[in-house]
């Protein structure tokens, strides 16, 4: 069997601290959740709810939004994560989940979420920008369109 790469993130802490476990092929096999209760975890807690505004890309004539690196490494979100995705009052919700159908593509150090389609239209309708948020609480990424 290869050899296993375990990677703590450190900085990470509350119900978002993960143990990440990366087998030969770069993959998330596991995503341990911590038991026990730490002082400091409610001030970093609020850190982890993070926003960034991007632009919005195409391709082929459909709308694009694409987040990449530190923002995903920071919430969690790495290579290998597998997630739900749905459309909830004019946001798109990506929901962290060991049965999810969507996974994160990229690399162990630049994780990449990649996504283009027609149900991107309504929501990025007369927008050119969109904002990403990180919701700690529920390991949530919520994408909405900004005018």
């Amino acid at each position: 069997m290869g050899r296993v790469l375990l990677r703590r993130f450190d900085h990470l802490h509350g119900p978002n601290c993960r143990l990440v476990v990366v087998g030969r092929t770069g993959r998330a096999a596991l995503n341990a959740r911590p038991s026990g209760n730490d002082p400091k975890a409610s001030k970093k807690e609020n850190k982890m709810n993070a926003s960034k505004i991007l632009k919005i890309g195409t391709n082929r004539g459909k709308p694009r939004a694409w987040v990449e690196g530190k923002f995903l490494i920071d919430a969690g979100w790495v290579r290998g994560v597998t997630y739900h995705q749905t459309i909830e009052k004019d946001a798109l919700v990506l929901s962290a989940h060991e049965s999810g159908k969507k996974r994160v593509a990229g690399s162990v150090g630049r994780p990449v979420l990649d996504l283009n389609g027609g149900y991107l239209v309504p929501l990025f309708e007369g927008c050119v920008t969109f904002s990403v948020t990180h919701d700690a609480w529920f390991n949530q990424i919520v994408i909405k369109g900004v005018k």
